[in-house]
């Protein structure tokens, strides 16, 4: 974690960098994880896209996940006033939490783009004739589709087990 915040008064100045955060093109508001320069705890903030030293620029040119609008975010000398400080984000174990249960969220978004390519994938085959006949009708096309829905299901599977053990240590 590059950036970094210091405490100067009722306020705090952050400076640094994050990139590849969703949807900060457009979002009101962002939240920010910084490291305190003195205790070297990490800290989180509510930060405005019109604050001063609060820039942000869209990440061009993606391969994936173009439906999010991620961008970079730059900070330079940008001032948040304790009261838009995370009162109860004072490390990383905090932060740490926020991070697992959105990154599931992530990844079940991953699983839905197998199943989408398997159910794009059974349906061209079904379609797509060969001598004749759809190329379904072939084992090694059988196979493939097989081991692809294989797949598919195992992630299903490990994403559901995720699922039972965040709610457990939510509980």
């Amino acid at each position: 974690m590059m950036t970094t915040c210091q405490r100067e008064g009722d306020s705090w100045v952050l400076n640094g960098e994050k990139k590849w955060i969703g949807n900060a093109t457009f979002a009101e508001i962002n939240i920010i994880w910084a490291r305190e320069e003195s205790s070297g705890q990490v800290k989180g903030f509510v930060v405005a896209k019109d604050n001063p030293g609060f820039a942000v620029k869209k990440i061009e040119h993606k391969m994936a996940l173009r439906v999010v609008q991620n961008g970079l975010i730059t900070l330079k000398d940008c001032r948040v006033p304790e009261s838009d400080r995370l009162q109860n984000a004072n490390s990383f174990r905090d932060t740490a939490k926020v991070l697992r249960m959105t990154r599931a969220g992530v990844a079940w978004f991953a699983v839905g783009c197998g199943r989408g390519a398997y159910e794009h994938a059974l349906r061209y085959a079904t379609q797509r004739l060969q001598f004749g006949r759809p190329i379904a009708g072939f084992q090694l096309v059988q196979d493939l589709l097989v081991r692809m829905l294989g797949n598919v299901t195992a992630t299903q599977c490990l994403m559901l087990r995720l699922g039972h053990s965040c709610r457990r240590k939510a509980s």
